[in-house]
């Protein structure tokens, strides 16, 4: 993250699956906030970033550095979604696990960058980057069409964050 009206991150999204591949890219913005019907202020971020949701609301709480998914199904409105504080191992929320934090060079910048992983078959990877948000995705389909679970991989190449611009915005798709 930042959570800034404005912020905006576009990623090369492709998968293969045996003679087929797909690929193309996919922005992910902040465009605004909204109080819930919980009391709590959220952002509006638009994009397909996490299977097929194409609008969510996020929030992190400032004190605990949680981030929360607002819902409108199961016991809760908001879901924990992941912890910007987690250590290697920590479990929380709906099973997700820290599994790397490492120390990166993203778009020239020397920046730390936290792996998280559903505990669920198949397993949905997601990278945050200190300073930029999600940086990768993976999130696999078991489709019963294919036996094979299948990745949609999303590589962030562009990231406007708070008026700075790292990386290159394109509209062209790529070969």
């Amino acid at each position: 993250y930042p959570l800034k009206i404005g912020n905006t991150w576009q990623y090369w999204y492709h998968y293969t699956l045996t003679n087929y591949r797909e690929s193309t890219y996919v922005t992910n913005k902040v465009v605004g906030d909204t109080l819930m019907s919980n009391g709590k202020w959220y952002k509006i971020i638009n994009g397909p970033i996490s299977g097929l949701m194409r609008t969510r609301y996020q929030r992190i709480d400032s004190t605990t550095a949680n981030i929360y998914t607002y819902t409108d199904y199961g016991p809760s409105p908001e879901i924990l979604s992941d912890s910007l504080r987690a250590q290697r191992g920590d479990v929380f929320g709906l099973r997700v696990q820290c599994t790397a934090i490492d120390t990166i060079t993203l778009f020239g910048i020397k920046t730390v960058a936290k792996t998280f992983a559903t505990l669920s078959v198949p397993t949905p990877y997601i990278t945050f980057a200190q300073g930029f948000g999600i940086i990768k995705a993976e999130i696999s389909e078991d489709d019963p069409v294919y036996p094979i679970p299948r990745p949609y991989i999303h590589d962030l190449v562009y990231a406007k964050i708070d008026d700075h611009e790292y990386g290159t915005l394109t509209s062209v798709p790529p070969a």
